[in-house]
């Protein structure tokens, strides 16, 4: 099954820093269930100026607290980590090498070992780890390549590098973990409050809120990524290695923009930018032959293995990914297209890459003015692109799903990356649904069967048609409610309704049969059958099914005016049980839920024993239950709950008192199974 955000449990060390709240934030909108770990409460911090710490559970502790890390994962039963906490100033480590080697180094091998001890629903687990772990090659060896031996010598760089070993150990035999390493290149953007870092430093100075202290002579070399890619490469490389273990786990992926610059070139751009080369000539002379300490001189990365990987992966994913751009005069194309978009659209990615006004031949064209009014709305308010229409492929119809992040360019321009699935079968679920949904309101119709929901909290309820069919009321003037239900109810049933809501909670399931008055006078029987649930969210709920029994409990008046009752035992007599008998049975047969148990009592067939035995069963059961007496001295009991716990406590009750009595006797309790095909299918099991 392909791995889905949407109500994923996910875990971040390191949410409170810059990568890891862009990274929370974006997961959010993805619909996941994100969990932070956090030291203190860093206000200063992305994480709260975007009010994301209200949208996630954040958890007070200590990366090294391995106690604490296993509660996290087991108890939550986390699917994707990512683990992007450490200490990630160049500066402190050469101050401070042992904070620096127990944050990355110890914390990486804790949170692994975690894992290993708990892997059963983890699917992938992403380690943010630097290209500073290759440590420093000549510029004639750079770019970085995944496959260069690690060769650090600063603490920093070092502590990343035994990071990154330690967590590759634990993709091979321990547990054979899920993990990518990632090194990426430095990173910039929004959010980026450690302003020890080259470029929100120098833009603090540009702007004259502090002096640009330089820390060589601006010759090295450095290459930068913008966040939302960042965060993009992030999301992505997880679900790739949630998808395909087997082929991504174990990897490392390096990730730049190709394009390195010196410090110098970063000073001139952002002082060009502001406006102030006074300034920027005044930070030359300062660099000027100032020695570089503790830096790398040249970093950038060679990134042609993850390119390979990634296009591979692309193609193997189920459905198309996509990069699609509207240029600032409307003009669409595609930037990229995986090979997936073959089985989508049935015609090549080149074809569609080259021309993409075929998509107006091959979207619907009942859906094709549609599709372009959500994309329009999309870029204009810069919201997530979510679309489900139909295409036409080789003269068929079909019915895709489709998802994009959208991004609004310098230019003007407007980028949706996204993916496209093939969603024609579960189209034709849903439609199934509700064909079979406009049949079961039909049905309800004609058999005068309703279905409800009653929220116990807030009295609040859900009814279908029928219920206000049933309840004599025009839909479009009442509110559905506890209150309003007990309002229409006969005064005289008023506290048999609340007794069964009440006694539900108990039983798990209840029936109640009662009285509603009608606007007109009229007199209705009502048969209301429910099952308490606690939903997802935690509310109690009763759920249920209403039945107009109106011409039965005539049926039943007239037989009890005509001799109804048995004589000895003032039961139901034979044939008035034998129909109510039929009548559970042929509800159960509708719906399965509604349970069908009897309690059968054979005793002697004489008048004073079974006058006896009348007293003890009406002594034990419920004021709902329907007692009847089948002749040969055969008492049955029709159980109105549907509780089995409740239901044996009464054949024990009962089943004491014979024994007491002195009463010989048989007694069982029988439930409806499905096989039985007639209601005297449960009686028999009971009798034998």
């Amino acid at each position: 099954m392909n791995f889905t955000w949407r109500g994923a449990k996910v875990f971040i060390t390191g949410i409170n820093g810059f990568v890891g709240g862009n990274v929370a934030k974006k997961l959010v909108e993805l619909g996941a269930d994100v969990y932070g770990l956090i030291r203190r409460n860093k206000y200063n911090s992305y994480l709260y100026y975007e009010k994301i710490d209200k949208k996630v559970s954040l958890i007070d502790g200590e990366l090294n607290d391995l106690n604490l890390l296993n509660r996290i994962i087991s108890e939550e039963q986390i699917n994707v980590i990512f683990h992007m906490a450490a200490q990630v100033e160049v500066g402190i480590g050469l101050k401070n090498p042992f904070l620096t080697f127990e944050t990355n180094v110890r914390g990486t091998y804790t949170i692994m070992e975690s894992a290993r001890l708990y892997p059963d629903s983890l699917k992938a687990i992403v380690m943010a780890s630097s290209d500073k772990s290759y440590g420093e090659y000549p510029r004639n060896d750079m770019p970085y390549k995944e496959d260069y031996p690690l060769l650090p010598k600063f603490p920093y760089d070092t502590s990343k590098a035994c990071a990154d070993m330690i967590a590759q150990s634990y993709t091979y035999g321990v547990r054979s973990l899920p993990i990518v390493v990632t090194r990426f290149s430095n990173i910039y953007g929004p959010g980026q409050l450690n302003f020890s870092a080259l470029i929100p430093d120098c833009i603090r100075s540009a702007l004259g809120y502090s002096k640009f202290i330089p820390r060589g002579d601006g010759s090295m070399m450095r290459d930068f990524l913008y966040i939302e890619d960042v965060v993009e490469l992030y999301i992505r490389i997880a679900e790739f290695l949630a998808n395909d273990k087997k082929t991504f786990s174990g990897q490392i992926f390096n990730a730049g923009s190709n394009s390195p610059k010196t410090v110098k070139e970063i000073l001139e751009c952002i002082f060009t930018i502001i406006g102030d080369m006074d300034e920027y000539n005044n930070v030359l002379q300062k660099m000027k032959n100032k020695k570089t300490v503790g830096e790398i001189d040249c970093q950038f990365m060679d990134f042609e293995k993850s390119l390979v990987n990634l296009e591979h992966l692309a193609n193997s994913v189920p459905g198309a990914l996509y990069q699609l751009e509207r240029s600032p005069d409307g003009q669409l194309k595609f930037n990229y297209v995986s090979q997936g978009v073959e089985a989508i659209f049935g015609c090549s990615a080149e074809s569609l890459a080259n021309d993409v006004t075929l998509l107006s031949e091959i979207i619907h064209p009942d859906d094709l003015q549609s599709v372009l009014s959500s994309m329009h709305n999309s870029a204009r308010y810069q919201y997530l692109w979510v679309k489900e229409y139909r295409v036409i492929k080789n003269g068929r119809v079909s019915w895709i799903y489709g998802h994009a992040v959208t991004s609004q360019q310098a230019d003007g321009s407007t980028l949706w990356n996204g993916q496209m699935l093939d969603i024609t079968e579960r189209k034709m679920l849903e439609l199934k649904v509700e064909e079979n949904q406009r049949n079961l309101m039909l049905a309800e119709r004609v058999a005068g069967l309703g279905h409800w929901q009653l929220d116990l909290e807030t009295g609040q309820s859900q009814w279908s048609d029928t219920m206000y069919n049933l309840h004599g009321l025009d839909k479009s003037r009442v509110t559905p409610s506890l209150a309003l239900t007990l309002e229409r109810t006969h005064p005289e049933d008023r506290q048999a309704v609340t007794d069964a809501i009440n006694a539900v909670k108990q039983s798990g399931a209840r029936d109640v049969e009662h009285r509603i008055m009608l606007g007109d006078g009229e007199i209705r029987w009502l048969r209301q059958s429910g099952i308490y649930r606690i939903d997802e969210a935690g509310r109690e709920i009763i759920f249920g099914t209403t039945q107009n029994i109106t011409d039965y409990k005539e049926l039943e008046l007239k037989l009890r005016e005509t001799g109804g009752n048995d004589e000895h035992t003032g039961f139901y007599n034979r044939r008035l049980m034998l129909q109510s008998l039929q009548r559970r049975f042929s509800l159960y047969q509708a719906h399965s839920e509604h349970q069908y148990y009897v309690m059968v009592v054979r005793v002697a067939n004489n008048a004073e024993t079974l006058k006896a035995v009348s007293k003890i069963v009406r002594q034990n059961i419920q004021d709902y239950d329907t007692p009847g007496c089948l002749g040969k001295g055969i008492i049955v009991v029709l159980m109105s709950t549907l509780s089995a716990e409740q239901n044996k406590n009464c054949l024990q009750a009962t089943r004491q008192l014979l024994e007491q009595h002195g009463i010989e006797h048989k007694i069982a309790l029988e439930s409806a199974q499905i096989t039985d095909l007639r209601f005297d299918d449960v009686l028999l099991r009971a009798l034998n």
